[in-house]
């Protein structure tokens, strides 16, 4: 293990400890970060910022590991979680906070890099979240939104049962499609432009644990990341009280028709940096608002190459004007005639958008079945037949019509389920596909179902063992102990 919170916090720790064991720790549950004082922009060193990568790209065989982060707990500072560099990551799930009757907590931050929301508690509430506790116990006093991430996790680790295929981009989707507005009180909902309530304080809503397993195992798999960036400013612009910045993105839809998380990258100079306000507009008419008032973060280094992040033109075609507005909402003796006042200087602005060349609201609301094992024993072996879970065992399944190989994938990579991997997750292997004499393709085939990891399709061509197993490394197979 790595020691983390009990001693000094190094970028290498963190590094450490958001990269251990990436191929068998599946889902990474983080409630740390930088302080909720109000005042402090602050994220991943070089080394932390590497290990989330890296954990995308290579964690569990390819597929990325998942990173559940809360959102944080400086709303009693005025403090904006797009201020924190972790869970502003597009590589983290953002988790906020709600109470059992629907109302938002007094330490709840707001930011549009929020996804998704869970119950949590406060001191006084009377309904708690209980956990278990130091010295074998259990505590009714866990609270914050470090009680939610990992009541997100435990729903996530449910959806990867249901379906282990499903890459760290597929549970975004997921997610969003899993949450819903309920009974969650704000007066910032607002409808995107695809049709999605969202809210700087809840994400997309209230994730459900039934739903998001039962999309889990009909999803398919989303076509490979895009990312197309433009520079908006070339020369510094004044900010004063108030600048709008407009440009077009049009050529970024030739690569991507459906948005998903859209980044801000700012530099700029301010007398008082938590007085500004920014906002950016899509071309569908939806506006996030990046970073609201912090009235404690008197500052004057404003953002220095700072990235902002939103998730909430989600599904947007990127196509069209864009309106990045800076506005001072707080101190009006920032922009006061005044000699020793400077009225601030923006001097970068690069849109980044990420997304997919797919058209994510085209998809029919129930997608079809993969002919996959979606219940496994605690041996790893299936329950029943490969299919829905649930379904009886003579009943007939439907199954997914083949997938054609991806043209990204050529030869030097595997195709699953609709993905192009380096390397195939764990309960598979990889094979040459051989569907005529000159097929190149390589494909992800199901290892033996007493096997964790293998080399073939048999028994006797594990190379690990699920949890309850042993390996038996003469015969190389898994055996009850």
């Amino acid at each position: 293990g790595v020691r983390m919170l009990d001693g000094s916090i190094m970028d290498i720790v963190e590094a450490q400890a958001l990269s251990l064991q990436p191929q068998y720790i599946h889902i990474y549950s983080a409630s740390w970060g930088p302080e909720d004082d109000g005042r402090t922009v602050d994220g991943p060193g070089i080394l932390a910022a590497a290990a989330f990568h890296r954990g995308v790209v290579q964690g569990r065989g390819g597929l990325g590991s998942i990173f559940i982060w809360a959102s944080g707990n400086g709303g009693t500072n005025y403090d904006n979680c797009n201020c924190d560099g972790y869970t502003n990551s597009i590589y983290t799930v953002s988790v906020g906070s709600v109470l059992g009757d629907g109302h938002r907590p007094r330490y709840s931050e707001s930011c549009p890099a929020i996804l998704t929301t869970t119950y949590s508690s406060r001191t006084t509430s009377k309904v708690q979240v209980v956990t278990t506790d130091l010295h074998h116990r259990c505590t009714d006093k866990h609270t914050g939104t470090s009680a939610s991430a990992p009541l997100a996790a435990g729903m996530v680790a449910l959806a990867l049962e249901a379906n282990p295929a499903l890459t760290w981009r597929d549970l975004q989707h997921l997610i969003i499609r899993a949450s819903k507005p309920a009974h969650l009180q704000t007066e910032d909902w607002a409808e995107n432009g695809v049709g999605r309530r969202v809210s700087h304080y809840y994400g997309y809503g209230l994730l459900d644990a039934g739903l998001l397993v039962q999309a889990a195992t009909t999803w398919a798999g989303t076509r490979p990341q895009e990312k197309c960036s433009v520079q908006a400013v070339q020369v510094p612009r004044d900010i004063g009280s108030r600048l709008t910045i407009s440009t077009d993105v049009s050529s970024c839809s030739q690569s991507i028709r459906s948005l998903e998380h859209v980044q801000v990258q700012l530099s700029l100079s301010y007398s008082r940096r938590g007085d500004l306000v920014v906002a950016l507009s899509s071309p569908m008419g939806t506006t996030s608002t990046l970073v609201t008032v912090r009235p404690y973060d008197t500052s004057q280094e404003g953002y220095k190459d700072w990235t902002f992040m939103s998730t909430h033109f989600w599904d947007e075609n990127p196509k069209g004007i864009w309106t990045l507005r800076l506005e001072n909402k707080g101190d009006d003796q920032n922009t006061a005639p005044c000699p020793l006042l400077s009225p601030g200087q923006l001097t970068s602005f690069t849109l980044h958008l990420h997304g997919t060349d797919e058209d994510m609201p085209a998809r029919r609301s129930a997608a079809t079945a993969t002919d996959e094992c979606l219940r496994r024993d605690e041996q790893g072996a299936c329950e029943g037949e490969r299919g829905f879970c649930g379904a009886s065992d003579n009943a007939p399944l439907p199954r997914a019509s083949p997938q054609p190989l991806s043209p990204d994938c050529g030869s030097s990579l595997y195709t699953h389920h609709g993905s192009c991997l380096s390397y195939c997750p764990p309960r598979y292997y990889g094979r040459a596909r051989g569907a005529t004499p000159r097929d190149s393709a390589r494909v992800c085939a199901s290892c033996h179902p007493s096997c964790y990891t293998c080399q073939g399709a048999s028994a006797n061509n594990c190379t690990s063992c699920p949890s309850g197993r042993t390996f038996q490394g003469i015969t190389h197979t898994c055996q009850h102990p």
